[in-house]
């Protein structure tokens, strides 16, 4: 953010409610610095409406800057519940960029490097609380070494070790999707799910209780454009979902899906699926 005014523009569930900035102050932000700011324009408020809504804040929503060529970490989104649940479900979503695994921080974790009966699946030898994947919707899905994630861990009885892996699935033509769930009971627990979008294309994630103790929620921030709607050169897009959740009984499952649902490009777009991890929260 050289020699501009910083602006942050808010969203909530796709409509914009205020943005706000520096007043001119154009200092640089320099590497590792942050810069706080509060929403004073147009509605300066929300009136809130029962229920899990999706906030996002971005910057530079309207390219004061032409020359930042990738705007893929200018936004972040995150659910806003509004309501009093017996469960919990909340949401984080920022651009990833690696994913280092340690087997003794997590209770399990995945790399999606099968699908049906071609490649072998990695994943935490005996945990197997990820379950398998699924399809909803029509379209192809097949193993991609080219995904955007590097995927490390070292070897762990006859699982072996990857170093900087690129491997995922991928899926094409809209409304196809990658669908999983993990257990859910009144422990606390955050699922980390590790996805993305190429050729221009729109993604959206989808998580719900099996119980509906607290409200489900549905995130459509992330395209490959770049994160602009629309975009000369279409790019891709990584992106780590982190939910933290609990149940309000034993027995449930949290269910979610990544799901292809903009493809600007005619059929060129895919969704990707790279990695899972699973931990249990303790206080």
């Amino acid at each position: 953010m050289y020699n501009n005014a910083i602006a942050v523009t808010f969203s909530v569930d796709g409509k914009t409610i205020s943005w706000g900035g520096d007043s001119g102050n154009t200092t640089p932000l320099a590497p590792g610095h942050t810069f706080s700011c509060t929403g004073d324009g147009h509605l300066k408020t929300w009136n809130a409406v029962e229920g899990n809504h999706i906030l996002m804040a971005r910057i530079d929503d309207i390219n004061r800057l032409p020359s930042e060529r990738n705007k893929m970490n200018n936004c972040r989104s995150r659910t806003l519940t509004v309501g009093d649940y017996r469960g919990k479900l909340d949401m984080i979503s920022q651009v990833a960029d690696t994913l280092r695994i340690n087997s003794a921080d997590f209770d399990d974790w995945v790399h999606f490097t099968a699908w049906k009966e071609n490649g072998q699946l990695r994943r935490k030898p005996g945990a197997n609380l990820i379950s398998s994947v699924t399809q909803t919707g029509s379209g192809h899905i097949a193993i991609n070494p080219g995904c955007a994630i590097p995927v490390s861990y070292a070897a762990e009885g006859d699982q072996p070790a990857a170093e900087n892996s690129r491997t995922g699935l991928w899926g094409n033509v809209i409304n196809n999707a990658f669908t999983f769930s993990v257990p859910a009971d009144t422990t606390e627990r955050e699922l980390n799910v590790y996805v993305g979008v190429t050729n221009g294309g729109r993604g959206e994630f989808n998580a719900t209780l099996s119980d509906g103790s607290a409200p489900a929620f549905t995130d459509a921030t992330w395209n490959a454009n770049r994160s602009n709607d629309w975009c000369p050169v279409p790019d891709e897009a990584a992106i780590c979902y982190t939910l933290r959740y609990r149940a309000a009984s034993p027995g449930q499952t949290l269910t979610v899906a990544w799901k292809l649902i903009g493809d600007p490009n005619r059929y060129r777009a895919q969704i990707r699926l790279q990695a899972a991890t699973l931990r249990t929260i303790t206080k």
